[in-house]
């Protein structure tokens, strides 16, 4: 249901009195796309009843338009959302099909209060039956970096993703920026782990830069569940403060079938990695990295993990090529696959046909060992693995 006055570009004083339905304001139900611009306009006296995308001034403004000096007054309004253009977000792709980019808005009143203009996102396609968001465009990457993502919820690749020119920093599922709820966090979404299933797909030259998550910076921040089938080139993150990884920084889950390769991760601080820069729980299986580089200035860096950590449980690593990759940092604490292996109790590390080829480390010297560094409890068994052509010691 959508009330026009008139056309937007035409648009004069208008009173609206009732209406059942979405798409209602006090000057204009929607504007649509079109470059359009609407100036001095007013509405007064009004009543407006609906069940989403209502405005004091205006319901929903598509991309490209402007909107300036307009006002509303003694407008009641009933429903949830009330807020000038402001869309509830499950609502978007049936308000208006597309996000509204390059929209304005500017001195906007209702009821003499300026209004500032809340930026309309689309929300990526949803599978009910499967509980999964299918995600086309960067738009649908960039929305999970800034939307909560329920427990047991699925993302998943339709095309390839290229993200040249685009601003991203990392989906990101964990809002509190302290540590007050990590822990519950943590065990609410290990008992319903999400998935990011890559679907086969390739997320091409992603790029960020100085963004500092306390939980980490990477294609995924925090993630609690699995990563699947997915390819990544040409990523570079950099960070002086915050632990790094291609594909995640803190991980509570499994990686499979994930190749990156034209990688550039550095951080001041410590801790980077392809796959993940901390890795608390859970297996990495028939991954590869290549041509790449990671540097941790304090150490913990690995072309396959930074750390291992957290969790006692045990971890497989199977199947693992590292081809032509450049691995720097503190001296004891670099590996061809992981830079440091320190977790509690006295679990078994197990890597399995993992093969690692042309791993330079510092002063670009060979980097013949598997990992830097570990605690005395923790066992560590390998089967057919091999550095730089050697069976390493470590």
């Amino acid at each position: 249901d959508v009330i026009i006055v008139s056309t937007p570009d035409q648009l004069s004083s208008a009173d609206i009195y009732y209406r059942n339905g979405n798409y209602v304001g006090g000057v204009a139900g929607l504007v649509g796309e079109g470059s359009y611009s609407i100036s001095g306009c007013d509405a007064a006296d009004f009543n407006i009843t609906a069940y989403s995308e209502i405005g004091g001034v205006i319901g929903a403004v598509s991309k490209d338009n402007n909107v300036s000096n307009i006002s509303a007054t003694r407008g009641v309004l009933t429903a949830d959302w009330t807020t000038f253009v402001e869309v509830k977000p499950v609502y978007t792709c049936e308000v208006i099909g597309k996000e509204p980019s390059n929209a304005s808005v500017s001195n906007a009143t209702y009821n003499d209060v300026e209004i500032r203009y809340v930026n309309v996102v689309k929300v990526p396609d949803y599978d009910e039956p499967t509980n999964t968001y299918l995600l086309r465009t960067t738009d649908d990457l960039v929305y999970f970096s800034k939307a909560e993502i329920e427990p047991g919820v699925t993302l998943k690749l339709m095309k390839d993703i290229d993200f040249t020119g685009v601003e991203f920093t990392g989906i990101n599922p964990y809002r509190d920026v302290s540590q007050s709820g990590y822990a519950d966090y943590v065990e609410t979404y290990r008992a319903n782990p999400v998935l990011f299933d890559g679907n086969h797909h390739t997320v091409r030259n992603l790029s960020i830069e100085e963004f500092d998550e306390i939980h980490g910076v990477g294609f995924i921040n925090l993630w609690v569940g699995d990563i699947k089938d997915l390819n990544m080139e040409n990523v570079t993150i950099k960070s002086s403060k915050a632990r790094l990884g291609a594909v995640a920084s803190f991980l509570y889950g499994n990686v499979d079938n994930v190749h990156v390769t034209n990688a550039n991760i550095s951080s001041s601080y410590q801790t980077v990695a392809a796959f993940a820069a901390r890795h608390s729980d859970g297996n990495i299986t028939n991954c590869s990295v290549k041509n790449s580089t990671f540097y941790g200035k304090s150490g913990n860096a690995g072309a396959m993990v930074g750390i291992v950590y957290d969790t006692s449980s045990n971890r497989l690593y199977k199947n693992i090529t590292v081809e032509n990759c450049v691995v720097k940092g503190a001296n004891n604490q670099i590996g061809a696959f992981i830079g440091e292996i320190s977790i509690g109790g006295k679990p078994t590390i197990t890597f399995e046909n993992c093969k690692a080829t042309g791993i330079k480390g510092n002063s670009d010297k060979d980097l013949d060992y598997v990992y830097g560094t570990k605690k005395s409890a923790i066992t560590v068994v390998m089967n057919n693995v091999t550095v730089n052509g050697k069976v390493p010691t470590h």
